[in-house]
């Protein structure tokens, strides 16, 4: 088996993103500044939506809520996780497929 493709189990590429959020009570003022992906090449599409950040990749779609506090914050999200991390603090979002929200 170890000299078989790996056609059966595909590898899954995990996306890995750090961006800095500009949050607040103005959604005027929400900002969103993507400072690392990896790996460099991933097919991420990420906008801000009213009070969330929006992360699509295929045909699954993350929302992540911005801060309310005012000011930048560092934000950590690894692709198919039920949570990202928020300067120090874990922040659960919602995940779906494109279209349903």
């Amino acid at each position: 088996m170890a000299g078989l493709p790996n056609l059966i189990w595909p590898v899954v590429v995990k996306c890995f993103l750090i961006a800095s959020l500009h949050g607040g009570p103005d959604p005027t003022k929400h900002a969103y500044e993507p400072l690392h992906i990896e790996p460099a090449a991933c097919p991420l599409v990420a906008y801000l939506d009213h009070h969330s950040l929006i992360l699509e990749k295929g045909y699954r779609r993350v929302e992540i809520p911005l801060p309310s506090h005012e000011g930048w914050h560092q934000l950590r999200y690894m692709w198919g996780a039920n949570y990202a991390t928020l300067d120090e603090e874990i922040l659960f979002v919602r995940l779906g497929p494109t279209g349903t929200y």
